[in-house]
């Protein structure tokens, strides 16, 4: 578990419990109304969309699993019901490592598997949604593991929604009416975005950290310890792992930027005859060739040949997945996806450098430790030396005799030390 997977410890704890609780919550909305519906049973949930299914408004479906199992029953019919492939509803119901995406151009359906960080103070929690667009249906449907932590991230969408309800007035002055005025494919890039913030938010708050404990590790000696480099190196950890993480993420968004109808994504969960029809297909861009107009005395020749010059316009490239006002939208994405690498490398580079002044900062101490240990020696050597020289057992020993010998050595010890630490601090090493 490279992270610490809140989804995984959930599922620990809730053994025993009941095992097919799925919560649904259904929001309907078009550019005049809005309507938020909370269900227990999914028969309710189905009788709902079938009632409004010709009113051709915008539905937002959160399937919340509150069980111990991976994939409930009801989330199963779910499921099935919007005709999901398997393969990718077992991608929902497990706690895959990696993001990733997956683009169904015969059901025009895209499915992206996200990963929700949120920082505790000491470690960086990851959480997992999984998010099912079909813009041909205007349905949109998230799956995700119930934990408190992590319901108001789309509180801020969610309260858009209901202002606008509750707002009477001229929706066109209303700043927020835009979230109501535009399609599905639009709350898809709002909540995406919403989550691309969040992970900003997540690495200033480890900034905020680090920061912390470069200030705490130059002005009190006591912090440098071996628990605070344990804590370091546990931010490290979880930078190092966020950076494969967010490591798709360049990918996915330049996948969904080529998602146009002249550009053409093979799904690998598309049918096996058209992928291997389509396998070794060889495009060759056309050569664009441009004559020169001639002077002929026929003006129907003329006006053929004129016609021949200039090749003909493109269409305009229309998508299979987002309308194409989204693309924008995208692109402002990819610029905060571009942001977030880089400000996760400038955490990771702060890191490293937090580490080596803490392995600085105690070869420091250690280094003054030995060198007090160091003139205390230098500073005894003379003294035991004359010591030495007046405690042999010769017979012919002239301090021995003489009456004022003891205190003439105490003397010259007493000189020496005091030279000596007069001369330590002239050179300034005490």
């Amino acid at each position: 578990m490279p992270l610490n997977d809140v989804d995984l410890v959930r599922r620990r704890l809730s053994v025993g419990l009941a095992t097919d609780l799925v919560d649904f919550i259904v929001h309907l909305y078009d550019e005049q109304s809005f309507e938020e519906r909370h269900f227990k049973s999914i028969w309710d949930v189905f009788h709902l969309l079938d009632e409004e299914n010709e009113n051709q408004k915008s539905c937002w479906i959160e399937v919340i699993n509150r069980g111990s199992m991976n994939l409930p029953r009801n989330m199963e019919l779910f499921c099935e019901h919007f005709d999901i492939h398997p393969l990718t509803i077992e991608d929902i119901s497990t706690l895959a490592p990696y993001m990733k995406l997956d683009l169904f151009n015969e059901q025009s359906a895209v499915y992206l598997l996200m990963k929700i960080i949120s920082w505790n103070t000491q470690r960086v929690e990851q959480h997992q949604i999984s998010f099912y667009l079909k813009r041909s249906k205007n349905l949109l449907i998230t799956f995700q593991e119930k934990n408190s932590g992590f319901e108001e991230l789309f509180d801020d969408i969610r309260n858009r929604f209901r202002r606008q309800r509750n707002y009477t007035g001229d929706q066109s002055l209303y700043p927020n009416s835009r979230l109501k005025q535009m399609t599905i494919d639009y709350l898809f890039y709002c909540l995406w975005n919403a989550i691309i913030d969040r992970y900003m938010i997540v690495l200033e708050e480890v900034a905020r950290c680090l920061d912390q404990f470069d200030e705490e590790l130059m002005a009190d000696k006591e912090s440098r310890t071996m628990e605070t480099l344990h804590s370091i190196y546990r931010i490290k950890h979880d930078l190092l792992h966020l950076r494969i993480l967010f490591n798709p993420l360049k990918e996915i968004i330049c996948r969904l930027q080529r998602t146009t109808q002249d550009e053409k994504f093979i799904s690998l969960r598309a049918d096996a005859l058209r992928r291997l029809d389509l396998k070794h297909r060889l495009i060759r861009r056309q050569v664009k060739f441009f004559r020169q107009t001639s002077q002929t005395t026929d003006p129907s020749l003329n006006t053929q040949i004129t016609t021949t010059d200039h090749p003909p316009k493109k269409s305009p490239r229309t998508s299979l997945f987002f309308n194409e006002y989204v693309y924008i939208y995208l692109s402002d994405l990819n610029d905060n996806i571009n942001q977030l690498i880089d400000a996760l490398e400038i955490q990771r580079e702060s890191v490293a450098m937090l580490i080596s002044f803490w392995l600085t900062l105690n070869n420091n101490e250690t280094q003054e430790t030995l060198k007090f240990l160091m003139l205390i020696s230098v500073l005894f050597m003379p003294c035991v030396l004359l010591t030495a020289i007046n405690s042999t057992n010769f017979q012919v020993e002239p301090t021995l005799q003489y009456k004022y010998g003891y205190y003439i050595v105490l003397s010259l010890i007493g000189g020496i030390l005091l030279g000596m630490i007069s001369w330590y601090k002239a050179k300034r090493w005490i």
